[in-house]
């Protein structure tokens, strides 16, 4: 029931509702501890993963208990840290780059034109994947002076406000948990452009 980037959220009496990636490419996810966030973002991961070949996921699990189901999966890359988190956002940010030049060559400006050229016959260029860049709690790599990891926190927030703003066309998503979404918590351009809005208690 949930192919082409789809996943469920809930139903009413009448309609299932749906997310979907191509529609709204970020979602945010604000409650309180233990109030499902984090097992509403398993189930939308584990959905998108089983009905999705073309996907890869990067989850950023500072707590480093939330992701453990996902261990070992090919298609998953699960952090615990805060500087090898950095370094995979920093990482995401050449994609964007790699996938901007690959772009303007191909003449295209999308992932899902420029992945309908690569199918074409004797194309030159290969399908690319989707990627899903997800930060259970991102209060923890929010930049406050008083941590030691302040100049490689504040560049991966700078990244993922890049992804917020120009992640759609490239295929990255971002998925964001946070138990208060105020600025103390969640960067403003960041929150502004996280589409998808999800409340629990």
């Amino acid at each position: 029931a949930y192919k082409d980037f789809t996943f469920p959220i809930g139903k009413t009496r009448t309609e299932v509702i749906l997310g979907d990636l191509k529609k709204v490419p970020h979602y945010l996810f604000a409650g309180m501890t233990g109030k499902g966030k984090s097992t509403f973002i398993k189930t939308m991961i584990s959905v998108l993963l089983a009905n999705n070949k073309d996907l890869e996921v990067k989850f950023i699990d500072l707590k480093g208990t939330e992701a453990t189901e996902f261990d070992g999966h090919p298609r998953v890359m699960v952090t615990t840290e805060i500087k090898s988190a950095c370094d995979e956002i920093k990482a995401i940010d050449k994609i964007i780059v790699a996938r901007r030049n690959l772009f303007l060559e191909a003449e295209v400006k999308d992932i899902e034109a420029f992945n309908k050229k690569a199918i074409e016959p004797n194309s030159k260029f290969l399908p690319i994947n989707r990627v899903i860049v997800v930060v259970d709690e991102i209060a923890q790599i929010t930049p406050t002076l008083a941590t030691d990891e302040h100049a490689l926190v504040k560049e991966a927030n700078l990244i993922l406000n890049r992804i917020s703003r120009m992640g759609r066309s490239f295929g990255i998503h971002l998925v964001v948990g946070v138990q208060k979404p105020d600025t103390k918590n969640l960067d403003s351009t960041i929150k502004a452009n996280l589409e998808g809005i999800l409340c629990f208690q």
